[in-house]
């Protein structure tokens, strides 16, 4: 640690290393870029409609969650099986 060319040569080497073990191919890289960015996106979005769940009558809750995610659900398999698609070679 206190040699400074020994440390250097150390991080140089680790460096190589995991440059070796983590090439991507660019399209995998965009597309796991969007899902990434699909999941955050759809995080905000579901902390938004869980409040606006809570404001409603305690008895309807349960219905209004059945009732959203059945709405939502085919347009999200939609989008998944595009990315899926994108992802095969």
């Amino acid at each position: 640690m206190n040699d400074p060319g020994t440390l250097r040569s150390g991080f140089e080497k680790f460096m190589r290393e995991w440059g070796k073990n983590f090439k991507v191919y660019p399209e995998f890289k965009g597309v796991i870029a969007d899902m990434q960015t699909f999941f955050m996106d759809l995080r905000l979005w579901l902390d938004q409609l869980e409040l606006a769940v809570r404001s409603q009558p305690a008895g309807d809750r349960l219905q209004i969650e059945h009732d959203v995610c059945w709405r939502c659900r085919n347009r999200s398999c939609r989008r998944w099986r595009r990315c899926w698609k994108n992802l095969k070679p």
